[in-house]
């Protein structure tokens, strides 16, 4: 079964493109130990994802699941009304770009919040994946 930071780590892989990568290399770049971004590989080439043999991302089969499959795997259920801070469209730059009821504006629970909306779960590994991709936009040709 695939963990959202096992897409990380493949779509890490393939930013790299043709760069020679070891599993340390690629673990310091994600902030993730060697043996998880191995394990991350590993499941991404059960799934038909990755070859691992050669080391190869199968790239039809990744842009495939990244939009056809991504949503219904690692779905979101909003929780509660919560303080927090304001994520998904109810974050800026998607903000100002599309028109969102309030009844729809998300958060990530935080004492600290200063707006009070439906929350979003989240775990400290979705935060540690937040601040690593922050500026990460690969490009699947």
């Amino acid at each position: 079964m695939l963990k959202p930071q096992d897409i990380l780590a493949i779509l890490k892989v393939h930013s790299w493109e043709k760069a020679t990568w070891t599993y340390n290399t690629l673990a310091q770049s994600l902030g993730m130990s060697a043996s998880e971004v191995h394990g991350a590989l590993s499941r991404c080439a059960a799934a038909g994802l990755y070859d691992g043999e050669n080391r190869r991302i199968l790239t039809q089969a990744l842009l495939e699941f990244l939009v056809h499959g991504l949503r219904y795997v690692f779905y979101a259920q909003p929780g509660p009304l919560s303080r927090g801070l304001p994520t998904a469209h109810s974050a800026e730059p998607l903000k100002s770009k599309l028109v969102v009821s309030p009844s729809e504006m998300y958060v990530w629970p935080d004492p600290q919040g200063v707006v009070r909306r439906r929350s979003h779960p989240c775990t400290v590994q979705s935060l540690k994946l937040l601040k690593t991709i922050q500026n990460f936009t690969p490009c699947l040709a």
